[in-house]
């Protein structure tokens, strides 16, 4: 569905540029080419139809190709991360029963070790391997489209499978809510075999915009690339923000309000970003964050024009979901009441393909249980609080760590801050925040700030000084590697 129909739109206006990536643009005629031939090898390759496909990419022109082409001929594809150890690398492998994988020409993240053999090289910037697997059933079903690998906020390795009809009626709706036209100009700096970035990227394709790809992220050079290449809509996550914002700081001479003259929508999503560096964004560029909010179990589910209007608030709900909250006995909550999220996807639900008793336990019926805090409002706009693992109860009294970070973050002098719940005997939980620094701070400061700005119950007991805060690849903190 999704391959055919980029496929059938591209051949309107074959001569249109598809994609820019490093120093190379590739038209649409180009791109439905190699989708075509890479196709043909796959189906070359693999007889049996519900035989996954995994493709290890960064981003790049190649991903592109070898996506669409497993969509083409219908073979599942198993999206893995180029920053996979081996170890790793080879338990996905084996898990998903994976005998043929698709990489970058010349790249070699440990496939030799895990007794790959390079089967056809350099077709279309793409290396083919194989491994010698003894046979087992396809763990596949014909409708499924994309196979995602997440750790979530636990760390256990998961396995994600989305069915097509899911996957595309994610695409419209994201192509709906973003306005994308022809004219766009999309350029994504996360790793766009994230859910994050899914449906915007193929969104993009399906409406004739152009994408944008750069080989590594450079702050400095991706600030010029925003004004060099007109770029109309931008997708990064906090970190990458937070780096632009310090990059700008350095440079008080250059326009940057300027710089980002062609930019209509900025976007943030994959982990909340601080008020603080939302506020500071805009005052250096004139542009106010938008709001992407997602999982890898359901795509998008809110997009947020404007999040200035409400702390916390992530959107409305994009038309190929359903979102509402409950409460801890499953019971529907009326707007304006807090309990967790839950998303159902109008086209079907997502399934574990590992850990498998997850599709007992993070769905409730057809719900997809967010394990996000918050609250829908009269009007149907989402906020999200905090995690529910990640809530504070300190002596009966929930603390939204979020709450207590925004109020650390209003320090000039604190340039990063994690809050978590520590034990304690008397109160069963106390607040502990980690904090990075930009100057030198009093502990007594810190604590006296909290207390002008939050009640007694929310102000950290234990504060830690530490030189890094532990994050993942899209800058969401790992509060389970924090104590």
């Amino acid at each position: 569905m999704l391959g055919e129909r980029i496929v059938k739109n591209a051949a309107q206006y074959p001569e249109r540029i598809a994609i820019c990536y490093g120093n190379q643009n590739y038209t649409y005629g180009e791109l439905i080419q190699d989708i075509q031939e890479t196709s043909t090898i796959i189906q070359e390759l693999t007889k049996n139809r519900l035989e996954p496909i995994g493709l290890l990419f960064s981003n790049s022109y190649a991903y592109f190709v070898a996506f669409l082409a497993c969509r083409i001929c219908h073979k599942p594809a198993v999206l893995l991360s180029p920053a996979y150890k081996t170890n790793e690398l080879q338990y996905h492998i084996k898990q998903l029963r994976i005998r043929f994988l698709l990489t970058q020409s010349g790249r070699t993240p440990g496939l030799t070790e895990i007794k790959g053999t390079c089967v056809l090289s350099g077709q279309k910037q793409i290396d083919y391997w194989a491994f010698q697997l003894p046979y087992e059933p396809p763990l596949f079903e014909p409708d499924d489209s994309v196979c995602l690998m997440t750790s979530g906020t636990n760390g256990i390795p998961k396995a994600v499978v989305r069915k097509e009809a899911a996957v595309w009626s994610e695409v419209v709706a994201k192509s709906a809510a973003l306005h994308l036209t022809r004219k766009d100009r999309v350029f994504i700096l996360p790793p766009v075999y994230h859910a994050y970035c899914h449906g915007t990227a193929f969104g993009a394709l399906m409406t004739g915009a152009q994408i944008h790809l750069v080989k590594e992220f450079v702050p400095i050079n991706a600030l010029h690339y925003i004004s060099k290449e007109s770029i109309t809509i931008l997708y990064a996550v906090p970190f990458m923000y937070n780096v632009f914002i310090e990059e700008m700081q350095l440079r008080e001479n250059i326009a940057y309000r300027d710089r980002f003259a062609s930019i209509r929508a900025a976007f943030s999503g994959g982990a909340p970003i601080s008020h603080r560096s939302a506020a500071l964004f805009q005052s250096l560029t004139g542009h106010f964050l938008s709001i992407d909010y997602g999982s890898t179990e359901t795509g998008a589910v809110c997009i947020y024009w404007n999040p200035r209007e409400h702390s916390n608030a992530v959107g409305f709900p994009l038309d190929h979901v359903e979102i509402h909250v409950f409460d801890e006995k499953n019971n529907y909550q009326v707007p304006g009441v807090s309990g967790e999220l839950r998303v159902k996807c109008k086209a079907g639900k997502s399934r574990y393909l590992y850990p498998e008793e997850l599709n007992q336990t993070a769905f409730y019926e057809d719900w997809y249980c967010t394990g996000d805090y918050g609250k829908v409002d009269e009007t149907g706009l989402v906020f999200v609080a905090e995690r529910l693992k990640n809530i504070i109860n300190v002596s009966g009294h929930n603390v939204d760590p979020c709450e207590v970070e925004n109020v650390l973050l209003k320090m000039p002098q604190i340039k990063e801050a994690a809050v978590v719940g520590a034990p304690c005997d008397i109160l069963g939980e106390t607040v502990k925040a980690f904090i990075v620094v930009n100057e030198q701070i009093t502990l007594d400061k810190i604590v006296k700030h909290c207390k002008g700005c939050l009640a007694d119950y929310k102000v950290p007991r234990i504060i830690e000084f530490t030189d890094k805060i532990p994050k993942n690849e899209l800058g969401k903190t790992l509060k389970r590697k924090m104590n």
